[in-house]
């Protein structure tokens, strides 16, 4: 795999990261002066689990504490079980088996180990080192956006259109990721699809560094080229037969109502998207696709926020993208944009 930097020689390894760069790329947009933090309450933390107690009971009193500091049930229920699996290697069905087994004291350590964590809120996925995404473990970090599982509906997406693609081609497809986070999308779909040679940008060393240790762990290091931009439409290689990308969305303005984990821990430069509305980045690539897609055209696949499908489907026909479709998440929430670019002659006419 390689890793380039824009000025630093092509074989030269500038790792970094996240799934957001992609802001139309002007500086990260801080908080005005009037505009404040969440707040949130904290756990507990003087309530330490004890090493004499059932797998039940621990699981009773991580749920609860949780529950204390605002997480909601379902969420609490199924942190517990991925702590619980962390520190015993249990997985969800033999914890229900195991529920009168004594944990050890290294069990309880390491659980209020991360409990000290959530405590201050720091996102369970950084204080376990990994996260799962389309079944796929990945390992994850701080400094590094985490991917959701909304997101998986536009790999599933991608997926369907490029195996379309590859069938009228037949030929491998050449794939562009803007923003590449931890890897989670572009990983995804080389696991999926084997006749796609993929290249992906970031400008954050974070992202590209993770990215590139999950591509290897999981075998497809060899398919992927990272590469270290800000300016991604001014990339040397412009033939590519797909785009694809979960940029950065949300309007600053709506910092103040993002849950802490969100706010206070993930990058900045992977939630909130340039211009007042958070589109920046979708006319960006609006204006400038032409000149990333192959001649003979190609595919663009992009997730949305909650109410911009119809805003941003607006921005790309105004564009000239043709044949726009907007797909739902599991919650049937518009979560995904896909659109074709036509070939270059068609785009002269």
């Amino acid at each position: 795999m390689e890793i380039d930097d824009d000025g630093i020689d092509d074989d030269g390894i500038d790792d970094a990261k996240q799934s957001h760069l992609n802001h139309a790329l002007t500086p990260h947009q801080s908080l005005r002066p009037d505009q404040s933090l969440p707040s949130h309450q904290s756990l507990p933390s003087h309530q330490s689990l004890r090493p004499d107690q059932s797998l039940r009971s621990v699981k009773t009193q991580i749920e609860q504490l949780l529950r204390e500091a605002g997480v909601d049930d379902r969420e609490a229920r199924a942190e517990t079980e991925l702590m619980i699996e962390h520190a015993t290697s249990l997985r969800r069905a033999q914890q229900v088996l195991n529920e009168k087994t004594q944990l050890s004291e290294e069990q309880i350590h390491t659980l209020n180990s991360i409990l000290e964590g959530r405590a201050q809120r720091i996102p369970l996925q950084y204080l376990l080192g990994e996260t799962v995404f389309m079944g796929l473990k990945l390992k994850m970090q701080r400094g590094v956006f985490i991917p959701r599982s909304d997101t998986e509906i536009l790999v599933e997406v991608a997926a369907n259109k490029l195996k379309s693609l590859h069938e009228s081609k037949q030929r491998n497809l050449k794939v562009l990721e803007i923003g590449v986070g931890s890897g989670a999308i572009i990983i995804s779909l080389l696991k999926l699809l084997p006749f796609l040679d993929a290249t992906a940008v970031d400008r954050l060393d974070d992202a590209l560094a993770l990215t590139k240790e999950n591509a290897e762990a999981l075998g497809v290091s060899h398919k992927l080229k990272l590469l270290k931009t800000a300016e991604w439409w001014e990339l040397e290689s412009k033939d590519f037969d797909a785009v694809l990308s979960n940029p950065p969305y949300i309007p600053v303005s709506d910092a103040p109502s993002l849950p802490p984990e969100v706010v206070l821990y993930e990058p900045p430069e992977a939630l909130f998207g340039s211009d007042e509305d958070g589109l920046g980045f979708y006319r960006k690539l609006s204006d400038v696709y032409s000149s990333l897609i192959s001649p003979e055209g190609g595919l663009i696949v992009v997730e949305v926020g909650d109410g911009q499908a119809e805003p941003v489907s607006k921005i790309f026909s105004q564009g000239g993208l043709q044949n726009i479709e907007v797909h739902k998440d599991l919650k049937r929430l518009p979560r995904v944009i896909a659109c074709q670019a036509s070939s270059a002659a068609a785009r002269v006419h």
